[in-house]
């Protein structure tokens, strides 16, 4: 689900997992609208699970990750913002615990020098695309913080081992 531009960056789409989710809710979702289809003739269901799926399917290709030589670009269904590496001030997980998630859900920002802070959802991507912006950051003089939490150090060390595994 990734490419390269014209501008020598390169783009990263949802990753197939989120895909794979999505398609075996869909998947369950129209089997049970069949199922109401054929025992009572009622057909709104399943009319509106097969427009909801493909309104779904339409939204996810939205969300983009585009890494380039001197900037990245993050979309997602609010909106699109570009930061530029120069411009960085901060790169850091920060963990969200609540009762549904006690060990904690790692969350990753940027934030810039003048001001402004983007929230980026590496989990919608796939691994190589964190590892890519990783090193990018890291090239530009930006440190990656990781908070001494499990869910945060759990995420940096796939994204590490990513890294690693693209080096050699």
């Amino acid at each position: 689900m990734n490419g390269e531009s014209v501008t020598g960056s390169r783009v990263y789409r949802v990753g197939v997992h989120l895909l794979i989710v999505l398609g075996i809710a869909a998947t369950i979702l129209v089997a049970i609208g069949i199922v109401i289809l054929v025992k009572s003739g009622e057909w709104k269901f399943l009319a509106c699970v097969a427009g909801g799926t493909a309104l779904f399917f339409l939204l996810v290709q939205i969300l983009r990750l585009e890494i380039g030589p001197s900037s990245f670009r993050y979309r997602n269904l609010s909106g699109s913002r570009e930061v530029i590496f120069a411009d960085v001030g901060r790169a850091y997980f920060e963990v969200i615990e609540t009762s549904k998630a006690p060990q904690g859900v790692a969350v990753f920002y940027v934030d810039r020098r003048k001001g402004g802070r983007v929230k980026i959802n590496l989990r919608t991507f796939s691994v190589a695309a964190a590892a890519d912006l990783f090193t990018a950051l890291e090239s530009h003089g930006v440190q990656i913080e990781v908070p001494d939490q499990w869910a945060a150090r759990r995420m940096a060390d796939e994204i590490r081992a990513e890294q690693a595994k693209t080096r050699s």
